[in-house]
């Protein structure tokens, strides 16, 4: 009865221990820690899922040059996941572009996508050469931190 018992209590305190994993998944609060799982790996994890939105939409690009535009910025964050892949070491350096500059590249793909969908007029084709312009600086800065991978590589 005892031993039912104490399995009993072992059952329970991992279902709690598994619901609150999933819940912190959810709310995208699961830690290294929690999971014992190195910090560069849940990152590039992350990193992994930016790289699919991206490849995604990219291809409800209609213009060719901005979808060109898209891939290649892509392609720099692929050579950037795969860097940390190869060196977390790197993890301080890219931990920005991680956690602000993917992301936000995610966003600015898909507001361009949305204002290419409405209908023609002046503001819009306003508003999606200003997307491209902030697509080519957002190139320079993807460009910028997988140069800062070498360096740190250099440094250490």
């Amino acid at each position: 009865m005892i031993l039912e018992t104490a399995f009993g209590l072992m059952g329970v305190l991992a279902v709690t221990a598994g619901y609150v994993v999933l819940r912190r998944r959810r709310e995208n609060r699961v830690t290294p820690e929690l999971l014992e799982i190195p910090e560069h790996v849940i990152v590039l994890m992350r990193g992994k899922e930016h790289l699919r939105k991206i490849a995604k939409l990219s291809t409800e690009i209609a213009q060719s040059n901005v979808k060109i535009l898209v891939t290649n910025i892509g392609l720099v964050a692929q050579k950037i996941y795969n860097n940390l892949e190869k060196d977390p070491r790197d993890l301080s350096v890219l931990r920005n572009f991680v956690d602000y500059h993917a992301p936000e590249f995610v966003k600015l793909i898909e507001e361009y996508i949305r204002v290419a969908s409405t209908p023609e007029s002046l503001a819009r084709d306003k508003a999606l050469a200003d997307c491209e312009n902030v697509m080519r600086e957002m190139t320079k800065t993807f460009e910028a931190f997988y140069q800062k991978c070498f360096e740190n590589d250099a440094e250490g």
